[in-house]
């Protein structure tokens, strides 16, 4: 996911919601990097997120998962982009938590973990999905 986060700050943490769900949603892995055009991400800026000391996480029907603290000096007005590996096939009838019209290009990776790529492009949506909130401190 993309964003554009309004004030800058040393440490973040990444919102993950199943809050719609009507099953478990499993986190294999996610990551965060400063985005530089398109689908794009600096150079040398991606990070893992972790989440109780853990790189993968199960958010359980109607929950959220908050993502350990993490230094990652942003600016205001920072642009990031948040990757999350779904490992599991959530199909078609998953309910999925998010904003179907964000009106932010969003990119669908092909299966498998990229969540270490530095070029997200694949398919676009303009749904946010899952990630619902990135907190800066």
């Amino acid at each position: 996911m993309m964003a554009r986060v309004s004030i800058g700050g040393s440490t973040i943490r990444v919102r993950i919601s199943n809050a719609y769900g009507l099953q478990k949603l499993r986190v294999g892995a996610a990551t965060i990097a400063l985005r530089d055009e398109a689908a794009k991400i600096v150079p040398g800026s991606l990070q893992k997120l972790s989440f109780d000391g853990a790189s993968a996480t199960t958010i359980g029907i109607g929950a959220l998962a908050v993502s350990d603290p993490l230094d990652f000096p942003l600016p205001a007005l920072g642009d990031v982009a948040v990757s999350v590996y779904l490992p599991d096939d959530i199909g078609e009838d998953f309910q999925v938590t998010g904003h179907g019209n964000a009106r932010q290009t969003n990119y669908f990776s092909p299966p498998g973990d990229h969540t270490q790529d530095t070029d997200l492009a694949g398919e676009t949506t303009e749904a946010n999905l899952f990630v619902s909130a990135i907190d800066v401190v």
